[in-house]
């Protein structure tokens, strides 16, 4: 029995949320949480999809239906993602956060309870994650302790784990929160190629041009000097490439699950390795950011291609 609260967020994809709920329901997760946004009233398929995730959700936790959220009308991505987590948060103190299309290994939930309970008091950590798109580019001396975790500037909404005060710090309104951080901070933490391309990810953000909440996650870690930890080995995939999905619509490399091979060591603290590699790995390989020598090498075509019409 797992007995870690666990908040599931859906909308309208029921094929995916049946999937999620069917591993939870195996694994005897018995404190789940489960937020349905609304239906869109310009798209008329919408009613249907989202009946049926509230029909899924009901049935799920039918011996404690408060643990369901269902929203009338729709907010969208961004106000009912972090609404969602208001609402959690406002009844859990630790929880981790599963969106519909997420899969996770048989070792992901232990992982993501040891941390919780080991790191709650550990004030430079923000976020906990199961997703760790680099595992096979790092240094094999890096697996050498069992209980290896890594550490970097950025955060990951794919399978992820948090506690109540952090959560507390979180601001949506990008505005509030990007005002505090300059732009030597940013070069600081995330390195030029980095500040470029979060700056114009808040900048989509706090115009409207983004509906999303993750961002803000993000600014807020940077804002407080917090910093996300990660298995050594990847534990999540990412099922929700596909047509019907808000922001991933595009195909992608699916990201294999290798879940642990070493047994979790929960008499042990865990070893949280860091450095600026991990961090230069991550945004190259997770948020597909060029390197510098890429960067050059577009910039020079684009001008020859220029030169050549």
């Amino acid at each position: 029995m797992f007995k870690r609260a666990i908040l599931v967020t859906g909308f309208n994809r029921p094929d995916l949320l049946k999937f999620v709920l069917k591993k939870l329901s195996a694994a005897e997760c018995v404190n789940v949480f489960i937020a349905i946004d609304g239906p869109r009233l310009s798209v008329s398929d919408d009613l249907v999809k989202v009946l049926a995730c509230r029909e899924l959700a009901s049935g799920f936790n039918k011996a404690n239906p408060e643990r369901n959220r269902f929203l009338k009308s729709n907010l969208g991505c961004g106000l009912a993602m972090s609404s969602a987590l208001d609402w959690f948060f406002k009844r859990v103190d630790s929880g981790i956060v599963l969106e519909d299309d997420i899969d996770f290994s048989s070792s992901f939930l232990e992982t993501m309870d040891y941390l919780l309970s080991t790191l709650k008091d550990n004030a430079q950590i923000g976020s906990i994650t199961g997703l760790n798109p680099i595992s096979t580019l790092l240094p094999i001396d890096f697996f050498d302790h069992e209980n290896s975790y890594i550490s970097h500037n950025f955060f990951s909404s794919w399978g992820w784990a948090t506690w109540r005060d952090r959560w507390q710090m979180y601001e949506f309104d990008l505005n509030r929160v990007s005002s505090n951080i300059s732009s030597f901070e940013l070069i600081r933490k995330l390195g030029f190629l980095g500040w470029r391309f979060f700056t114009k990810k808040f900048d989509a953000v706090r115009e409207g041009r983004v509906n999303t909440w993750d961002y803000q996650f993000l600014a807020m870690q940077l804002k407080y000097n917090l910093k996300c930890v990660a298995p050594i080995e990847n534990q999540i995939t990412n099922m929700g490439f596909r047509s019907d999905a808000t922001h991933t619509k595009s195909a992608q490399d699916a990201l294999e699950i290798i879940g642990s091979k070493s047994k979790l060591q929960r008499d042990f603290m865990p070893k949280i390795l860091h450095s600026k590699r991990i961090d230069r790995l991550y945004l190259t390989k997770h948020y597909k950011v060029p390197t510098l020598r890429q960067s050059l090498r577009q910039a020079c075509n684009s001008r020859y291609l220029r030169y050549k019409t």
